[in-house]
Protein backbone atom coordinates (compact mmCIF):
# COMPACT_ATOMS: atom_id res chain seq x y z
CA UNK A 1 0.00 0.00 0.00
CA UNK A 2 1.63 3.37 -1.12
CA UNK A 3 1.60 6.14 1.53
CA UNK A 4 -1.55 7.56 2.69
CA UNK A 5 -2.28 11.42 2.67
CA UNK A 6 -3.56 13.15 6.14
CA UNK A 7 -6.98 12.85 5.37
CA UNK A 8 -7.06 8.93 4.51
CA UNK A 9 -4.92 8.15 7.86
CA UNK A 10 -7.77 9.66 9.89
CA UNK A 11 -10.33 7.94 7.87
CA UNK A 12 -8.25 4.90 8.85
CA UNK A 13 -7.78 5.51 12.51
CA UNK A 14 -11.41 6.68 12.69
CA UNK A 15 -12.56 3.54 11.31
CA UNK A 16 -10.64 1.32 13.52
CA UNK A 17 -11.21 3.86 16.87
CA UNK A 18 -15.21 3.55 16.33
CA UNK A 19 -14.96 -0.32 15.58
CA UNK A 20 -13.03 -0.55 19.31
CA UNK A 21 -15.81 2.39 21.11
CA UNK A 22 -18.81 0.63 19.62
CA UNK A 23 -17.59 -2.77 20.64
CA UNK A 24 -16.96 -1.88 24.04
CA UNK A 25 -20.29 0.07 24.09
CA UNK A 26 -21.65 -3.74 22.89
CA UNK A 27 -20.00 -5.41 25.64
CA UNK A 28 -21.29 -2.62 27.90
CA UNK A 29 -24.80 -2.95 26.78
CA UNK A 30 -24.80 -6.75 26.88
CA UNK A 31 -23.66 -6.42 30.42
CA UNK A 32 -26.32 -4.15 31.49
CA UNK A 33 -29.05 -5.64 30.04
CA UNK A 34 -28.60 -9.64 30.69
CA UNK A 35 -27.26 -8.87 34.16
CA UNK A 36 -30.06 -6.58 35.51
CA UNK A 37 -32.73 -8.24 37.23
CA UNK A 38 -34.98 -5.56 36.58
CA UNK A 39 -34.71 -5.67 32.49
CA UNK A 40 -38.14 -5.99 30.85
CA UNK A 41 -38.91 -6.96 27.85
CA UNK A 42 -38.99 -3.30 26.23
CA UNK A 43 -35.01 -3.12 26.55
CA UNK A 44 -34.77 -6.46 24.69
CA UNK A 45 -36.34 -4.67 22.28
CA UNK A 46 -33.82 -1.45 22.74
CA UNK A 47 -31.19 -4.30 23.30
CA UNK A 48 -31.90 -5.62 19.63
CA UNK A 49 -32.24 -2.40 17.61
CA UNK A 50 -29.09 -0.73 19.21
CA UNK A 51 -27.17 -4.07 17.92
CA UNK A 52 -28.41 -3.63 14.61
CA UNK A 53 -27.47 -0.07 14.36
CA UNK A 54 -24.22 -0.80 16.13
CA UNK A 55 -23.48 -4.33 13.68
CA UNK A 56 -24.79 -1.58 10.63
CA UNK A 57 -21.59 0.87 11.52
CA UNK A 58 -19.27 -1.67 12.04
CA UNK A 59 -19.82 -3.07 9.06
CA UNK A 60 -19.94 0.62 7.11
CA UNK A 61 -16.05 0.84 9.09
CA UNK A 62 -15.17 -2.30 7.98
CA UNK A 63 -15.86 -1.03 4.61
CA UNK A 64 -13.64 1.23 4.52
CA UNK A 65 -10.67 0.18 6.37
CA UNK A 66 -11.11 -2.31 3.33
CA UNK A 67 -11.42 -0.37 0.71
CA UNK A 68 -8.53 2.03 1.64
CA UNK A 69 -6.03 -1.15 1.93
CA UNK A 70 -6.97 -2.67 -0.74
CA UNK A 71 -7.53 -0.15 -3.84
CA UNK A 72 -5.79 3.24 -2.61
CA UNK A 73 -4.68 4.83 -4.27
CA UNK A 74 -5.52 5.03 -7.57
CA UNK A 75 -7.99 1.40 -8.22
CA UNK A 76 -11.54 2.45 -8.82
CA UNK A 77 -14.22 0.63 -6.15
CA UNK A 78 -15.78 -2.34 -8.08
CA UNK A 79 -19.50 -1.41 -8.68
CA UNK A 80 -20.60 -4.02 -6.64
CA UNK A 81 -18.74 -3.17 -3.52
CA UNK A 82 -19.71 0.18 -4.01
CA UNK A 83 -22.93 -0.47 -4.21
CA UNK A 84 -23.03 -1.92 -0.43
CA UNK A 85 -21.05 0.91 0.63
CA UNK A 86 -23.89 3.35 -0.13
CA UNK A 87 -26.46 1.58 1.02
CA UNK A 88 -24.89 1.01 4.32
CA UNK A 89 -23.52 4.60 4.09
CA UNK A 90 -27.19 5.87 3.59
CA UNK A 91 -28.19 3.89 6.44
CA UNK A 92 -25.19 4.84 8.58
CA UNK A 93 -26.25 8.67 7.81
CA UNK A 94 -29.83 7.45 9.35
CA UNK A 95 -28.42 6.51 12.23
CA UNK A 96 -26.20 9.44 13.12
CA UNK A 97 -29.23 11.58 12.54
CA UNK A 98 -30.85 9.52 15.18
CA UNK A 99 -27.58 9.87 17.41
CA UNK A 100 -27.85 13.75 17.21
CA UNK A 101 -31.26 13.67 18.45
CA UNK A 102 -30.28 11.65 21.00
CA UNK A 103 -27.43 13.84 21.81
CA UNK A 104 -29.86 16.85 21.48
CA UNK A 105 -32.54 15.05 23.98
CA UNK A 106 -29.60 14.58 26.43
CA UNK A 107 -28.37 17.88 26.54
CA UNK A 108 -31.76 19.01 26.91
CA UNK A 109 -32.47 17.10 29.81
CA UNK A 110 -28.78 17.80 31.41
CA UNK A 111 -29.30 21.39 31.06
CA UNK A 112 -32.75 22.56 30.65
CA UNK A 113 -34.64 20.16 32.89
CA UNK A 114 -31.91 20.05 35.93
CA UNK A 115 -32.70 16.39 36.94
CA UNK A 116 -31.16 15.94 40.09
CA UNK A 117 -30.20 12.55 39.43
CA UNK A 118 -27.56 13.39 36.94
CA UNK A 119 -23.80 13.25 38.02
CA UNK A 120 -20.67 13.61 36.54
CA UNK A 121 -21.14 9.97 34.36
CA UNK A 122 -23.82 11.72 32.87
CA UNK A 123 -21.77 14.50 31.26
CA UNK A 124 -19.42 12.66 30.33
CA UNK A 125 -21.33 9.79 28.78
CA UNK A 126 -23.03 12.82 26.42
CA UNK A 127 -19.21 14.06 25.71
CA UNK A 128 -18.32 10.65 24.91
CA UNK A 129 -21.74 10.44 22.61
CA UNK A 130 -21.26 14.15 20.79
CA UNK A 131 -17.45 13.35 19.88
CA UNK A 132 -18.52 9.91 18.72
CA UNK A 133 -21.35 11.87 16.72
CA UNK A 134 -18.53 14.37 15.17
CA UNK A 135 -16.05 11.78 14.43
CA UNK A 136 -18.77 9.67 12.89
CA UNK A 137 -20.01 12.61 10.25
CA UNK A 138 -16.52 13.21 9.26
CA UNK A 139 -15.91 9.51 8.63
CA UNK A 140 -18.76 9.89 6.93
CA UNK A 141 -17.93 12.68 4.62
CA UNK A 142 -14.34 11.14 3.95
CA UNK A 143 -16.03 7.86 2.93
CA UNK A 144 -18.10 9.10 0.14
CA UNK A 145 -15.00 11.30 -1.12
CA UNK A 146 -13.13 8.67 -1.14
CA UNK A 147 -15.10 7.11 -4.05
CA UNK A 148 -14.06 10.12 -6.23
CA UNK A 149 -10.55 10.40 -5.22
CA UNK A 150 -10.21 6.67 -6.26
CA UNK A 151 -11.49 7.18 -9.69
CA UNK A 152 -9.85 10.34 -10.53
CA UNK A 153 -6.35 9.06 -9.65
CA UNK A 154 -7.22 5.75 -11.93
CA UNK A 155 -7.97 7.89 -14.46
CA UNK A 156 -4.90 9.59 -14.05
CA UNK A 157 -3.04 6.91 -14.02
CA UNK A 158 -4.39 5.70 -17.27
CA UNK A 159 -4.06 8.85 -19.25
CA UNK A 160 -0.32 8.71 -17.92
CA UNK A 161 0.09 5.42 -19.32
CA UNK A 162 -1.63 6.14 -22.38
CA UNK A 163 0.73 8.89 -22.79
CA UNK A 164 3.91 6.91 -21.71
CA UNK A 165 3.53 4.30 -24.55
CA UNK A 166 2.85 7.12 -27.27
CA UNK A 167 5.61 9.00 -26.67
Amino acid sequence: MKKLSLSWKFLLVFSYFELVAFGLCQIALVFSVFTSRYSTAEDYRYFSLFTVALLLICLNRFFNIYVLHRYYPDTPVPRKLKRWMITIGVLNILLWIGLLLACLDGIRSVFVLEAPYINRQVYISLALACLLWIIGVYTLFLQFSLFAMLKKNSQHEWTTLIRSIGS
